[in-house]
């Protein structure tokens, strides 16, 4: 079970799809919600021993870490403006700048 999931984030990565990471982060909060609800809140005494409690960090921490690569590998980047006149108009009226300025002037008569 390990094995596949520090592997599939890898193989699935490679086609940029967010499946991999969708995948990973169902596992994460099923095993959270396995833990927490389903052994911990039904067994005061869990984990017994050191063995088991480092079983569980291990676990948690392997999920934790491949569902965040996934998230990195499959993330896509924002993409550019095809020119930078496009991508700023024409001054305030699209920032709202104009619009504070003229109103704290406006204001100030």
């Amino acid at each position: 079970m390990l094995t596949l999931v520090v592997h599939l984030p890898v193989v699935m990565a490679a086609e940029k799809s967010r499946t991999a990471f969708y995948i990973v982060g169902g596992l994460t909060a099923v095993w959270a919600v396995f833990i927490s609800l389903g052994v911990g809140l039904r067994r005061p005494e869990f984990p017994s021993n050191a063995g088991g409690q480092r079983m569980v960090m291990a676990i948690s921490a392997v999920l934790v870490i491949a569902t965040a690569a996934t998230g990195v590998i499959t993330a896509s980047r924002p993409s550019k403006p095809a020119s930078p006149a496009s991508a700023h108009s024409s001054g305030a009226a699209s920032t709202g700048r104009g619009l504070v300025a003229s109103s704290a002037v406006a204001s100030s008569r």
